[in-house]
Order: C-alpha cells, then sequence, then structure tokens
C-alpha cells in the first residue's frame, strides 16, 4: 500500500498491529486516495487482522479485532479473516493472543531473518470455545479490564512524569529540602564512584538457568533476565547496593543484593563511602545521555562533572 494521506479512506498498516493496538481498534490514524483503494485489500466490521511476518516467531500472527462500523483498507503483510457466525471476534482475538495458540503459531513459522506464517497455518489454530452469548460475555469482560489497565497505565505515567519534574529538581539542587542550604560542589566520576570489573563475574547466556540461587543481570529493561548457581561469579555489594549501566542501551538500574553479570555492555559501579549508591542511581537515571547508537556511552558518564550536596543526610533524604 501507497499514497498514505491524512484524508481519504481508511486503512490499517503492518506497523499498527504491533505497536498501537492490543487486541482490538475502532479508528485507525491513516488514510489512503481512491485510486490506491482499487489495488488494495478492503475489509470489513468484525475482521480479524494478522501479522503474516516478524523478526522472531513469537512475533508472528499477532491479531486484533476490528471494532470499527466502515469498510476498512489494509497494507501489506496483514492477514484478514472474517468470523463465522459462531464466533464473537473480540473473543477470537483475545484467544489468538493467549500463550498457547501463539505458541501454535510460532511453530508453523517459517523463514530465518524475517520469519512469515500463511493463513492457512493461522486456520489450523486449536482452542477451546463456549457458545456464542458467553464469548461476548467473556470478550467484554477482559475488554473492561484492559480499560482499566489502561486508566491505571495513564494514571501511572503522570504521576511518574510528575515526580521526574520533582526529582530533576531535587538532583540539581534547584528545590532544596527543609533544613538543608549547602552550597552543592563540583565532583568527578572517580570522586563519586567506584568501577567494578566485570569481567571475573560474567557468564555466558547457554549457563543461564530459569531458577537459581543468584540473579542474573544485563543491560537490558528487565531487571532480572535469568538465575545462576555459580557461586564463583557473584557480585556482593555494600548494603546500599550497586548501579548497572547499560554501555550500549544506556539503561541503568539499582541493583540489591548478590548478582551475577551476563553478557557484554554491562557496567558495574558502586557508591564512594562518603556517598549514597541511591542518590547516584538517580543521578544518572536523569542524566542525559547522548545516544550514538549501539557504541559505547560509558566514557559519557566518566568524563561527565555531578553536583553533589556537601551534607550527606541531604543525598539520603533525596534518595528516600
Amino acid at each position: 500500500m501507497r499514497e498514505v494521506r491524512p484524508v481519504g479512506l481508511p486503512c490499517i498498516m503492518y506497523g499498527d498491529i504491533y505497536v498501537k493496538f492490543d487486541t482490538s481498534f475502532k479508528e485507525c490514524d491513516y488514510r489512503i486516495g481512491y485510486d490506491t483503494a482499487k489495488n488494495s485489500v478492503k475489509a470489513s466490521p468484525q475482521d480479524l487482522f494478522f501479522t503474516a511476518s516478524g523478526e522472531t516467531a513469537d512475533d508472528i500472527g499477532r491479531c486484533v479485532s476490528y471494532q470499527g462500523e466502515d469498510d476498512i483498507y489494509i497494507g501489506g503483510d496483514i492477514i484478514a479473516l472474517h468470523p463465522s457466525n459462531e464466533y464473537d471476534s473480540l473473543f477470537l482475538a483475545y484467544v489468538q493472543n493467549s500463550e498457547k495458540v501463539k505458541k501454535q503459531k510460532a511453530s508453523f513459522a517459517q523463514g530465518h531473518s524475517v520469519v512469515h506464517i500463511s493463513t492457512d497455518n493461522i486456520k489450523k489454530t486449536l482452542f477451546a470455545s463456549p457458545k456464542y452469548p458467553e464469548q461476548k460475555r467473556i470478550a467484554e469482560a477482559l475488554s473492561d479490564m484492559d480499560e482499566l489497565i489502561g486508566s491505571l497505565e495513564k494514571l501511572i505515567k503522570k504521576k511518574k512524569a510528575l515526580k521526574q519534574g520533582v526529582m530533576q529538581e531535587l538532583l540539581t539542587g534547584k528545590r532544596r529540602l527543609p533544613g538543608f542550604s549547602g552550597e552543592w560542589v563540583e565532583n568527578s566520576f572517580s570522586d563519586l564512584f567506584d568501577h567494578v570489573s566485570s569481567r571475573d563475574h560474567q557468564i555466558q547466556t547457554t549457563e543461564y538457568l530459569d531458577y537459581g540461587l543468584f540473579p542474573v543481570i544485563d543491560q537490558g529493561k528487565e531487571k532480572i533476565v535469568a538465575y545462576s548457581d555459580d557461586y564463583t561469579k557473584i557480585i556482593n555489594p555494600p548494603r546500599d547496593g550497586a548501579i548497572v549501566f547499560g554501555d550500549h542501551t544506556r539503561i541503568v538500574k539499582h541493583i540489591n543484593g548478590s548478582f551475577i553479570i551476563g553478557a557484554d555492555g554491562v557496567q558495574v559501579l558502586t557508591s564512594k563511602q562518603n556517598h549514597s549508591t541511591v542518590f547516584l542511581y538517580y543521578l544518572l537515571e536523569n542524566l542525559e545521555i547522548p545516544d550514538t547508537g549501539y557504541n559505547r556511552h560509558f566514557k559519557f558518564i566518566k568524563d561527565t562533572k555531578y553536583y553533589v550536596p556537601q551534607d550527606l543526610d541531604e543525598e539520603l533524604k533525596i534518595a528516600l
């Protein structure tokens, strides 16, 4: 599909299913002209849309139900199926995105760098379902839960933004806590941090366990990616924990307790004795580190000058 425009006939693009919609949608953001529509596939209300390809087997066959009232056109790499009268469209979308059915679709994956699934294989998926009235009630209940979760996520996001603003002021000394008025002073990286060598504490991904004594930390978004029983690799940080920085990802984590490093690009820091690790974690988390792609970013942290309060009690109060 080409010539996407702000006005015209509604259309859904392949990326929308991954990025914008969870299980259903009523309206789309894109429009196409009439000439483009003549050479495009038209779909109907209650149709199910599936992603026909993805980067991994787990990505393919993601499903959304179209709950709008008008016909809609679909972009490339989308499979459209219309449910029979025995099935509720929204119920089927929830079923198709369930773990059991996702595993079935992953088993049908074809290809390597880009994997695909066919319409026939999607139709082969097996699942249990009640009669239509119960399907509809189940779908409505799950949809209500999704709306509640969405509302809570918006509230959490709003509160996080508010906290971020307050933290930014506290971490720069623009806002002072009651009882503190001393000057903030400039410090170098070595004034504040001790750098723990990662080499002696790292295991390979082939050594990851689903369960174990010690958590494995890497530079990704997840706090814990696996477990290990290899006590020879553990890092035992001080009482107030350690900071893990992703050299490639720029992700900052505060870790309490013993842990093991997984994969490359993990930098481990602890604080000097006269500073709070939690305060320094917030300092790094709020640091604007330029994104230079899949490169090393640790040098930026080492070269930055940091302003911190002279009074350790102020660090501790901010970190609470």
